[in-house]
């Protein structure tokens, strides 16, 4: 298992006066909300790559059933969307 990160540790001299089931406790806490926030992030990308894969497949669907004004609105929106995200998680 891998430390948790410093940034969620407090600074080790308010950990001094403590005592080492307190320090433990701390450590668990802070191990316990990283991996929540990985599991959270995973979630995120499981759920993003679902909903792109959707909208290609909606798109062959409408290109195969000769709708190819919906299919480029559909295709077309997906790709804005995602250039929008790219640039807004920069």
């Amino acid at each position: 298992m891998a430390p948790p990160d410093r940034y969620l540790l407090p600074p080790s001299s308010e950990l001094a006066p403590l005592s080492d089931e307190k320090v433990k406790a701390v450590i668990a806490l802070a191990d316990n909300e990283g991996r929540r926030s990985n599991t959270y992030a995973n979630l995120g990308m499981v759920c993003g790559t679902v909903s792109f894969l959707g909208c290609l497949g909606s798109y062959v669907y409408l290109v195969v059933q000769n709708h190819d004004a919906a299919a480029g609105v559909v295709l077309g929106t997906t790709v804005l969307a995602i250039i929008g995200r790219m640039i807004r998680g920069r």
